[in-house]
């Protein structure tokens, strides 16, 4: 007789909508000092991390994600292109895995808060990491992203903000603020940027979505967001750029730094794909004024 299916994973979509997934396997399940973690392999999308109930990458789409959030703001970085990244979240190791990517880093900070979450990601989603978290230049450090930032004096060429959704009652809702914001651009280096996901982009998010770049315009003289579409995600993502010098987005330029910078072409992106990806949904524009 055959093993009985697991059961199926409900995605809490939005009130009063879920969207059901066959389970193949429970590759993981525990529960950390955090979050419940859990890694499923999913018909459809293939392996996922999951925290809490919600969805956070799966191996199906995870690199239109990740490559939107990394890539803009890597090849925006003057040439010969950023040498010391920080990235605050990232437990799947798929960011770093796309800033190690560029051959110009030299040291790539990864701040998570959870180990557990990173070491259940290490051993069951290996397409997600791609061995980045052995990497000598990767340095792993587990603790909060707001004291690892008060207490260090170092700066970096780019930082990327890949922690989970900005929801008013969650538990990073702190860090999607102006003192945070401030404190994040104390630590860019001299025209350093800042990539940041700022959760959905799609309605009834986008009242939300623009509150939180209002705050993140007050705080940089640049600010291009856009949105990616991630089919496990179930909608456009939100991701943005910003820094405190203009961003040279001409697609000529992206495609001589990808060739240049890259050891091979990116998954869905090219310069052109970039200049569209950062180019806001009509009506978050309207929202934060910006036409």
């Amino acid at each position: 007789m055959s093993a009985e299916r697991p059961p199926p994973f409900i995605d809490r979509f939005m009130p009063g909508e879920t969207i059901r997934f066959e389970v193949n396997a429970v590759l993981h399940e525990s529960r950390s000092a955090f979050q419940q973690i859990q890694v499923l392999d999913l018909a459809g999308p293939g392996r996922a991390l999951i925290l809490d109930g919600e969805m956070q990458s799966a191996e199906r789409d995870e690199r239109l994600y990740h490559e939107a959030l990394i890539q803009p703001a890597l090849l925006s970085c003057a040439d010969p292109g950023p040498r010391s990244v920080l990235i605050l979240g990232g437990g799947e190791g798929a960011s770093l895995r796309e800033v190690l990517r560029h051959e110009s880093v030299r040291r790539a900070v990864m701040v998570d808060l959870d180990r557990d979450v990173v070491e259940a990601c290490r051993e069951h989603l290996p397409g997600h990491h791609a061995g980045a978290f052995d990497d000598p230049r990767a340095e792993l450090r587990f603790e909060d992203a707001a004291a690892f930032l008060t207490a260090t004096g170092e700066r970096f060429d780019a930082i990327i903000f890949d922690i989970i959704d900005p929801k008013e009652d969650g538990p990073a809702c702190h860090l999607f603020r102006e003192p945070f914001f401030e404190t994040l651009r104390a630590r860019l280096n001299p025209g350093g940027l800042l990539a940041i996901q700022y959760g959905p982009a799609f309605p009834p998010h986008l009242e939300r979505a623009a509150a939180v770049l209002r705050r993140l315009r007050r705080g940089f003289e640049e600010l291009r967001p856009g949105a990616v579409f991630v089919p496990s995600f179930h909608g456009s993502w939100g991701v943005a750029l910003a820094s405190s010098v203009a961003l040279d987005l001409d697609p000529a330029t992206l495609d001589r730094r990808i060739a240049a910078r890259l050891p091979a072409p990116l998954f869905s992106l090219d310069g052109a794909g970039i200049a569209a990806l950062l180019t806001a949904p009509r009506r978050l524009r309207e929202l934060l004024l910006l036409d």
